[in-house]
């Protein structure tokens, strides 16, 4: 799907930065955020398709995000948690509690995000 608009929320920006000019060689829209209260403010203004959020930030945790973010968007948005951690971890049976849709680890399977946006098979 070209045009696809993610947002990606890490406190680690070159990260974050290097994954979103990926996604723009693919088509996609991007905007970055380096923290949670960042992405909220941002999110108003840019309506991504996609939030891809790191779940280890200082100040509000991407769980706690993906929480006001699952509560005010509902399923008009996918989102995928990114952490250093176990997939399977505890941290990431919590965020999907909260409504995140995918967990994966870092280094992100840039493969695997782009099936999983639809932009590959």
């Amino acid at each position: 799907m070209l045009g696809y608009r993610v947002l990606l929320v890490d406190d680690e920006p070159d990260g974050a930065e290097a994954l979103a000019r990926l996604l723009e060689m693919e088509g996609c829209t991007t905007l970055v955020a380096t923290s949670a209260p960042d992405a909220l403010a941002k999110i108003e203004d840019f309506t991504p398709l996609c939030v891809l959020l790191d779940l280890n930030m200082p100040n509000m945790t991407g769980t706690e995000l993906a929480a006001a973010l699952r509560a005010k968007y509902e399923a008009d948005v996918i989102l995928i948690a990114i952490t250093g951690y176990d997939s399977e971890s505890a941290q990431a049976r919590s965020a999907r509690d909260e409504g995140v849709d995918y967990v994966m680890t870092k280094p992100v399977d840039v493969q695997r995000l782009l099936q999983i946006l639809g932009i590959r098979p």
